[in-house]
């Protein structure tokens, strides 16, 4: 569980075959997880986020991803 944070939940820099799941997001102050750099195989799921201030999740520009089963809140 992560709680109150002033930028990011959860972030990542770059890597292959990740995964973040069944995480719990609350009042992240921009995005709730955050994952960017280069890498493949990423997988995001389970996850729940609420009352994020920018994006609920944001992955850029890594290849084979896939997003899954998350819950996003206001």
């Amino acid at each position: 569980q992560v709680t109150q944070t002033l930028n990011r939940g959860i972030s990542a820099d770059g890597g292959s075959n990740l995964t973040v799941s069944n995480n719990e997001v609350t009042n992240a102050g921009m995005n709730g997880i955050y994952i960017s750099g280069t890498g493949s195989g990423l997988l995001i799921e389970g996850n729940t986020l609420r009352d994020v201030n920018c994006t609920g999740i944001t992955v850029q520009p890594l290849q084979n991803v896939t997003i899954r089963g998350n819950t996003l809140q206001r």
